[in-house]
Order: structure tokens, then C-alpha cells, then sequence
């Protein structure tokens, strides 16, 4: 069975080399803060930190605060029918 990985951390905790341990070892790598440069290029707006900004807390208010994990569930199930997947960058709210 494949297995979907879901790693969150502050910055600088090693997120990134977990996640290359497991690119490694066969598992597709999905960063959910792509979704952020993908709406930025596909608007040709300037990529900047107030653009991102804006980008993710649009998206936020929109569809809440799970907003990047739903829109990357269809990328999950596709990825999952033949591997496993690393997700990086995962928002804790505590």
C-alpha cells in the first residue's frame, strides 16, 4: 500500500532533508507552497514577498485554512495510484 508522508517543522528544523531521504527512496515530493508560484506565474504577477502574501492569505479566506492541502488532493490521488509521496511544508496552527 502506498503511503502519503506529510512533514511540517519551523524553518531551518530539516524539513528538506527529510524530505530528499525520501525522494531517495522512490516517493514523489509534492511542496504544497507551489501552488502559491503556480497562481503567481499563471497571473503573471511580480514574485515577491507581498504578492505570495497576498496570494496565500487570499486563498485562505477563500477556502480556509486547509485551503493548500485541499487543493492538492486530486495530485495526491493521482500520485498515490503508483507510489508514495513526501508532502513538505504542511501549516501547523497551535
Amino acid at each position: 500500500m502506498n503511503k502519503l508522508v506529510c512533514i511540517c517543522g519551523m524553518a531551518g528544523a530539516g524539513k528538506s532533508v527529510v524530505s530528499d531521504f525520501f525522494v531517495k527512496h522512490n516517493y514523489y515530493y509534492v511542496r504544497l507552497g507551489q501552488i502559491t508560484l503556480d497562481i503567481i506565474k499563471d497571473k503573471k504577477l511580480p514574485v515577491n514577498e507581498k504578492t505570495e502574501k497576498e496570494i496565500r492569505e487570499g486563498l485562505r479566506k477563500q477556502r480556509g485554512m486547509a485551503a493548500f492541502a485541499i487543493l492538492s488532493v486530486d495530485k495526491f490521488r493521482s500520485l498515490l495510484k503508483t507510489g508514495s509521496v513526501i508532502v513538505q511544508s504542511i501549516k501547523r496552527r497551535i
